[in-house]
């Protein structure tokens, strides 16, 4: 087998890292054949450079491992990848040193334009879960080859050059009922603890796990479930070898509604801005802003400047900060709104 794109993946994902340490976005583009695609990926690269720029940070050391999982060739011409991408960001600001973790599966599409090979599509961060590797597939709403690793890095010394009425089981991770309330800490230990590797005590869904992560870091917090049975009422999850759960377990617009509402288990509180939140605090965002609202995640930190980063699912973040405008998802329509978790009346 030809194995040349395994050398353009590694060369792109070089040329990644040092777009991110040297602010060239312009790098990463040759590596695309599609005019659109090349103009994503500026596009993304120019939002996280911006971003960076306006946090003030200073990039020590940009890292990305890559494992094949499944590999497809078509003819001689075309591959079909399956891979698992760990990216590191090392970073300053002001005097605090940071690391910013990004994990995923990512289906890449490669053409052989002459002695090249080139990228057919912007690289994203979901895929078809049919081609995951023994996981389940989650898109539920609510009513209405060779395993060569790859890696490259960069370093800054290198730089020049919905809504449900309603007031499990757990896992290696103890859960205990906070005594009056939420318990912040053990919401982040369990976040910080589970962010790449699924507790199994829950089922994983591969494409769409984020509000199921969250879920369970706010019932490791001792945010107690309220049972009914029935998926459009309450927040509750049952495991064993038929597991069920509520919409509002697992669906990042039910979740919404249910913590907007101010009831329980939550008895959320809104906050207009992003710097009022604790560690344990949830964002929900609605990357098109069409009021659907699409993603989930939990502050675990706050950097240097009081501003939440937060750690989710699906694509596996740690410690990110929390406008994601490093994300293809991410666009100028983009909403986020900010819950305040108190666990008690």
């Amino acid at each position: 087998m030809d194995t040349s794109w395994k050398e353009q993946i590694k060369e792109y994902l070089a040329a990644v890292n040092q777009a991110y340490v040297n602010g060239k976005d312009e790098l990463a583009a040759p590596f695309f054949s599609a005019g659109a695609a090349s103009q994503n990926e500026r596009e993304r690269l120019q939002r996280a450079k911006e971003q960076n720029q306006a946090r003030g940070v200073h990039l020590l050391a940009a890292k990305m491992h890559a494992v094949p999982l499944q590999i497809v060739q078509i003819g001689g011409n075309r591959v079909e990848a399956l891979i698992r991408v760990h990216h590191q960001l090392h970073y300053m600001q002001q005097d605090r040193a940071f690391l910013q973790e990004l994990s995923h599966v990512q289906l890449v599409k490669l053409m052989r334009d002459g002695e090249h090979w080139s990228f057919l599509d912007t690289w994203g961060e979901f895929f078809p879960a049919e081609q995951a590797e023994g996981q389940d597939h989650h898109q539920e709403d609510e009513p209405d080859g060779g395993r060569e690793d790859m890696e490259a890095g960069a370093h800054a010394e290198e730089a020049e050059g919905e809504e449900p009425d309603g007031d499990a089981t757990s896992g290696p991770v103890e859960v205990a009922y906070a005594a009056g309330g939420y318990d912040r800490q053990q919401a982040v230990a369990y976040a910080e603890t589970y962010w790449n590797s699924p507790n199994p005590a829950f089922k994983v869904f591969v494409d769409d796990d984020c509000t199921n992560f969250i879920s369970q870091c706010l019932y490791a917090g001792g945010i107690p479930m309220v049972y009914t049975g029935s998926r459009s009422q309450g927040w509750w999850y049952r495991g064993g070898s038929n597991p069920d759960w509520s919409y509002s377990w697992t669906v990042a617009h039910s979740l919404y509604w249910l913590l907007k509402s101010g009831k329980a288990p939550f008895y959320a509180t809104v906050l207009s801005d992003p710097a009022e939140l604790e560690p344990g605090d949830v964002i929900s965002y609605d990357f098109e802003g069409d009021g659907r609202w699409d993603h989930s995640a939990i502050v675990t930190a706050k950097d240097s400047l009081g501003q939440p980063l937060v750690n989710a699912h699906t694509n596996s973040s740690r410690q990110r900060y929390w406008e994601y405008r490093d994300s293809p998802d991410y666009t100028s329509n983009i909403r986020y709104s900010f819950f305040h978790i108190y666990g008690q009346a």
